[in-house]
């Protein structure tokens, strides 16, 4: 039971370190944003930086999908070494 308690405990503080430094990286955009926006930007630049900002006041709630092919390649090897013997 304390192993699975000190599982627990490590994720919450994996996932609480990921915020923090998703919170560290929203912060210098948010800064980088309002210093680029106060600079006398064009209009499409104001749009972006509008923008910009609802992605800072609304951050993504999962990370973005992977492309990776690499699990499709082995599982497809795994099949091929499976069959080969039949």
């Amino acid at each position: 039971m304390r192993k699975i308690a000190d599982e627990l405990e490590g994720d919450r503080a994996k996932r609480h370190a990921a915020r923090m430094t998703r919170t560290r990286q929203w912060a210098a955009v948010t800064q980088t944003v309002s210093m680029l926006a106060s600079s006398g930007a064009s209009f499409v630049q104001q749009e972006f930086f509008k923008l910009a900002e609802t992605e800072i006041n609304y951050p993504p709630m999962q990370k973005p999908a992977s492309f990776n092919l690499e699990a499709v390649k082995e599982k497809i090897d795994e099949m091929m070494k499976s069959r080969e013997g039949q």
